[in-house]
């Protein structure tokens, strides 16, 4: 129950784990496109986000640390 709770009001502060390449496209073609693993150690949340997805958290994160200070 607690573990949901941080969850749900945890200011996630996501770290890259790592990132590799899938074929996101799901007709015969084929089209690899970046994935990258991110995980937020305070509530132990793990994602798979593309690499716009990604680049938005990061920046998102910067902001909010610099707006902190």
């Amino acid at each position: 129950m607690l573990l949901k709770l941080k969850k749900l009001f945890c200011t996630h502060e996501f770290h890259l784990l790592t990132s590799y390449k899938r074929d996101t496209d799901k007709s015969v073609g084929y089209s690899m496109k970046n994935i990258y693993v991110v995980y937020c150690p305070k509530c132990k949340t793990q994602k798979e986000v593309l690499e716009h997805e990604y680049n938005a958290i990061i920046e998102k994160q910067r902001l909010d640390k610099e707006f902190k200070k």
